[in-house]
């Protein structure tokens, strides 16, 4: 049903090209042949306030059930938003996307949401409940913010930046390990194959290919001349260390 609405409206948004009230939404967030499934950012913007906002604007003109439809989105919005706090301060309103401290609107949240979560079921074509791992997922992941926001409190630290807890550039890092030409590495080729990486990856604010966001951060160059100041001494000349790598170097 939520997909069906969220469908209509793009269609009732799109009639008049000139005035859409929703200027993100493309094919690649409605159409399933041509959803990206591995862009996370795709889903957050299905579910975000906006779309929220323009389905009870529309209530009248699409499906009524879009009240229902909208409501749901608006929560996964919360959730979203309470997870991915970027900034110490509220912008453009939004009390979720901030720092978690100790009397911030987080906690009543995420109490509230597993509640919500453990009565919610998927059910299948047949009408009876199926297996998904989503709601599982998502009461893990808010449990283990709580628990790490009071491990964290206990050793004095009083913010805590959700947007900086993933493990994106972890995924690109070993896969970028990958691709130069090994999936077998010593510690001299993981070491050489590291620098490389390191050089690469200065060059460009955002790995191309890469599912994240781009980092224009600058910490990585207050420690990067300790990347070369130790260097690793040469293994003797009858223990050299030899490596085989493909010809092709991506």
């Amino acid at each position: 049903m939520c997909k069906m609405i969220t469908f209509e409206l793009y269609n009732v948004d799109n009639a008049i090209s000139n005035c859409k009230m929703l200027p993100r939404f493309t094919d690649q967030h409605i159409i399933p042949g041509k959803i990206l499934k591995i862009k996370v950012k795709n889903t957050t913007q299905v579910s975000s306030k906006s779309v929220f906002n323009n389905k009870l604007f529309t209530r009248n003109i699409i499906s009524s059930d879009a009240l229902h439809t909208a409501t749901l989105y608006l929560f996964f919005d919360k959730i979203f938003d309470s997870l991915n706090g970027n900034f110490d301060k509220i912008v453009d309103g939004n009390i979720y996307r901030t720092s978690v401290k100790r009397n911030s609107p987080h906690h009543q949240l995420w109490v509230n949401s597993l509640r919500v979560l453990s009565t919610m079921r998927f059910e299948g074509k047949n009408g009876k409940d199926v297996c998904v791992p989503t709601i599982r997922n998502w009461t893990t992941t808010i449990r283990a913010f709580q628990t790490l926001y009071k491990v964290l409190g206990s050793v004095g630290i009083k913010s805590l930046q959700p947007h900086n807890l993933n493990q994106d550039s972890l995924e690109c890092f070993f896969r970028a390990i990958r691709n130069v030409g090994s999936t077998n590495y010593n510690c001299n080729t993981f070491i050489s194959a590291y620098k490389t990486l390191v050089l690469n990856n200065l060059v460009s604010s955002h790995s191309p290919g890469s599912n994240c966001e781009e980092d224009f951060a600058e910490g990585s160059l207050a420690s990067f001349k300790n990347l070369f100041l130790f260097s690793t001494p040469s293994p003797p000349s009858d223990k050299i260390i030899t490596a085989d790598f493909s010809l092709t170097i991506h």
